[in-house]
C-alpha cells in the first residue's frame, strides 16, 4: 500500500494523484505503517489531497516518530522549534532531531549544528556585553 501511494504521489508509472496517494496511505497508516503515517502527514501539512490540517499532520508524525521514523522526527522537531501547531519547545525539537540524526538523517544533523552554532554566538555576544 505504501508503494502504491508513493507511485501516485510521485507520478511514477501512473498519473500523479495526491488523492489516490492519500487513500492508500490512509489504509497503511491505520495499520501502523510509519512511512505511510509520515507521508500522509506531509499531505496534511501541505494541504495536498485535502484541506491543510496541521493538527492531523502532527498526530500522524507523532505516531511515526514514536516508531522511530527519522523523517517524522525531523519534521516534528521543526514544528516544536518554531511553535507551529504545538507549544514551542526547543528542547523537544533538539531531542527529536537527535533521534533522527542517530538514524543518519542529514537534515537533522544540519539543524543541530545550526542550533549549536546559534547558541555559541548568543553566548559570545552575552559575554562581550557583560
Amino acid at each position: 500500500l505504501f508503494n502504491l501511494g508513493w507511485a501516485y504521489d510521485e507520478g511514477d508509472g501512473v498519473s500523479r494523484d495526491a488523492v489516490k496517494a492519500a487513500e492508500y496511505w490512509e489504509i497503511a497508516a491505520a495499520q501502523g505503517h510509519p512511512d505511510s503515517q509520515y507521508r500522509l502527514g506531509c499531505l496534511y501539512s501541505r494541504g495536498d489531497a485535502f484541506a491543510q490540517d496541521l493538527q492531523m499532520a502532527i498526530a500522524l508524525w507523532t505516531d511515526a516518530a514514536g516508531q522511530g521514523d527519522p523523517s517524522a522526527q525531523y519534521s516534528l522537531g521543526l514544528l516544536y522549534f518554531e511553535g507551529a501547531g504545538v507549544e514551542q519547545d526547543k528542547e523537544k525539537a533538539v531531542e527529536l532531531w537527535s533521534q533522527a540524526k542517530e538514524q543518519g538523517d542529514e537534515d537533522a544533523a544540519q539543524r543541530l549544528e545550526m542550533y549549536a552554532s546559534e547558541a555559541v554566538n548568543l553566548a559570545e555576544r552575552a559575554a562581550a556585553q557583560a
